[in-house]
């Protein structure tokens, strides 16, 4: 171990290049009070009420499944 490696040289100038990358990312010359103001978020556009389609389909599911219960099983002499 009398000096470095170059494994440990290209790990150090890695390290070295992401570092800049962060460091170039940061704003320069500190931030003003404009930039920590608060806001709270602005809300989405509201959906109306469900469409008379969807109410359609939900009825029907719920009239399929309502009137597959209702069927009178057919049971046999055997049962």
């Amino acid at each position: 171990m009398s000096g470095p490696t170059k494994k440990g040289l290209a790990v150090a100038l890695l390290a070295s290049v992401l570092c800049t990358g962060v460091a170039l990312a940061q704003p320069r010359g500190g931030t003003s009070a404009k930039d920590t103001t608060i806001r709270p978020p602005t809300p989405f556009d509201q959906p109306g009420p469900p469409s008379f389609f969807n109410l359609l389909g939900i009825a029907l599911i719920v009239g399929l499944c309502v009137g597959a219960a209702v069927i009178p099983s057919k049971r046999g002499h055997q049962d």
